[in-house]
């Protein structure tokens, strides 16, 4: 097992302690093989945190999946191996948000014998009832993490969040955010592991940090449909658009672990935006790319 694969490995534990420290639910690992690799899926299905999953697999095959060569049409067919941690949360409160993490390795052999290796990941929020002084901290600290690195990265990936996390039938955005970022490689192999891993931390600390300070907020079950509604949105996005979900698909990977990101219930209410007040609100503050930083800056101006 190489570096990577055991510092996943590690994040996928914290996650779990996490959950248990924070909403004292307990997780459950499980783990598989098949022939195209093996893995640990880590689950919660609890009381305060209804659903959770973290994992991890590592799978190797002869040819990269259509949704792994979108835009490397030149490494089509060539053998690859794959390492990956995705992290899905879906706590009972609305209102403590949702939220989602990936980071993956991959590697192809071309057929000269000459390895290829990038990165993707990153992760978003969506919350239901958004508190603004948390979506700005959000951002404002994964740009001041990103600009140790590289001051263009968080403006880019920023954006291509926005851009991928779009629900293009529904004409919204998913949720509030954060980074994305796919065929990524610094000029030092060992300084972009750091920062990738680092990517899955920095979204521990912020997203445990957001769960601690909104668990004991009260909710009614007015707010408690507006939640399943809009995971309705969740499920919509990761089933019709989402390329994590269609590689893991095309690879022929485990199925219950692909899935796993889908919300535990949800309920399609017809008409649902004319039902709920609060969906104008969220839709015109929130489900519409903005300058985040800017708004913290204004803030202290």
């Amino acid at each position: 097992m190489d570096c990577f694969h055991k510092k996943v490995m590690g994040l996928q534990t914290i996650f779990a302690n996490q959950v248990k420290t924070i909403f004292n639910d307990q997780s459950v690992f499980d783990e598989w093989e098949s022939s195209l690799g093996s893995g640990r899926t880590g689950y919660c299905e609890g009381t305060l945190m209804e659903k959770a999953g973290f994992n991890v697999s590592f799978i190797q095959g002869n040819a990269l999946p259509p949704a792994a060569t979108a835009f490397r049409d030149e490494l089509a067919c060539q053998p690859y191996k794959a390492v990956g941690l995705s992290a899905i949360l879906h706590p009972y409160n609305p209102k403590i948000p949702t939220a989602h993490m990936n980071i993956r390795r991959f590697e192809v052999l071309r057929s000269s014998g000459e390895p290829i290796i990038w990165f993707g990941g990153g992760f978003d929020l969506t919350p239901y009832f958004p508190i603004k002084k948390q979506v700005i901290n959000w951002h404002v600290k994964t740009k001041e993490f990103l600009d140790k690195y590289d001051k263009r990265l968080y403006s880019c990936w920023k954006k291509d969040c926005d851009d991928y996390f779009y629900l293009k039938h529904r004409q919204e955005s998913r949720g509030v955010g954060g980074i994305f970022f796919d065929d990524f490689l610094m000029t030092d192999l060992n300084q972009t592991t750091e920062l990738v891993l680092g990517v899955a931390e920095l979204f521990i600390d912020l997203y445990f940090d957001i769960c601690s300070s909104n668990k004991s907020l009260f909710f009614t079950s007015t707010e408690k449909d507006f939640q399943l509604w809009r995971r309705g949105r969740y499920v919509e996005f990761n089933l019709l658009q989402d390329r994590g979900t269609l590689f893991g698909l095309q690879s022929r990977g485990r199925t219950e672990s692909i899935l796993i990101s889908l919300p535990p219930t949800t309920k399609w209410i017809y008409k649902g935006e004319e039902r709920f007040e609060h969906f104008n609100r969220l839709l015109q503050h929130y489900l519409k790319p903005k300058d985040w930083i800017k708004m913290q800056e204004s803030a202290f101006n």
